[in-house]
């Protein structure tokens, strides 16, 4: 998933698809050590974002779908 300026809805995609990847993109990381690995604050962070963000796809699909 890109990540486009104009559909703010493509950036909850991304990060909603990094979570639900952690275990093997954490795998990779640990196997791979040259992959720059996540920190548990980044985890985080990506955590609250999607927490933020699935409010406005909440109320985007109640208003036009």
């Amino acid at each position: 998933v890109l990540d486009m300026k104009v559909r703010w809805n493509t950036t909850f995609d991304m990060i909603h698809e990094i979570i639900a990847s952690k275990k093997p993109l954490v795998d990779l990381c640990n196997y791979k050590p040259e992959f720059p690995a996540l920190s548990k604050e980044d985890w985080d962070l990506l955590d609250r974002l999607e927490d933020l963000l699935v409010v406005f796809i909440y109320f985007f699909f109640l208003k036009y779908c």
